[in-house]
């Protein structure tokens, strides 16, 4: 068996990628790695989808703790987490696909739902570029992404700082942090890095012990 079927070494190589690199980065080095079988095992929308990273204010772990790599919930993770649900079962324009809650950020892949004529394909060996879709410009479904994060973390602070006296205290960072995903591939490797990422989570550059954070 070589090393890369390895499912736990895969994991750890993949996580040390994706903490470490840039998107383009580890998509570029796992379409080189990984047979094209691999590349179909998650289902794939056929609309323009987006990785997306929402973190606390000042990387504070509010929403719960890591116990033997399950995220558990705390009272206000889970009104985080029945937010950001409803959030987009009243959104005509964004549909939720994988998504998780962290200690102290949310990860999701999330797709605009005005471009269903698209279907992403395979990734060449020469071209990991985005693709050109029907959209002039893929940055107008950036724009309507921003302003669904931002509803998002409006609806969600009024709800979680009464809770916790701090009625005038952030609770998100200002920004997120977005990743275009141009291919089957690419929607793979974010998929699995959300199923694994809270087993990484003393490793994750998020967590508020990393260097990254100082």
């Amino acid at each position: 068996m070589g090393i890369l079927k390895s499912d736990a070494l895969l994991n750890s190589f993949f996580l040390t990628l994706l903490n470490n690199c840039n998107a383009v980065t580890v998509t570029q080095t796992f379409s080189a790695l990984l047979p094209p079988t691999s590349m179909a095992k998650s289902e794939c929308p056929q609309s323009q989808a987006y990785f997306v990273t929402l973190c606390t204010h000042q990387r504070e772990c509010l929403f719960g703790e890591i116990v033997e790599g399950q995220m558990q919930l705390n009272s206000l993770g889970a009104l985080v987490a029945e937010e950001w649900q409803k959030s987009f079962e009243t959104s005509a324009d964004i549909d939720l696909h994988h998504w998780v809650i962290m200690p102290n950020h949310i990860h999701g892949i999330v797709t605009t739902v005005e471009e269903q004529d698209r279907v992403l394909p395979e990734p060449s060996e020469q071209d990991q570029t985005p693709l050109q879709s029907s959209r002039s410009d893929p940055k107008s479904s950036s724009h309507d992404l921003r302003d669904w994060i931002n509803t998002f973390k409006k609806m969600a602070t009024e709800r979680i700082n009464p809770l916790r006296a701090l009625p005038q205290q952030p609770l998100w960072q200002r920004e997120f942090d977005q990743h275009f995903i141009p291919h089957r591939f690419a929607f793979h490797t974010f998929h699995q890095y959300i199923n694994t990422n809270p087993h990484a989570w003393d490793w994750d550059k998020l967590h508020p012990d990393s260097p990254a954070c100082s």
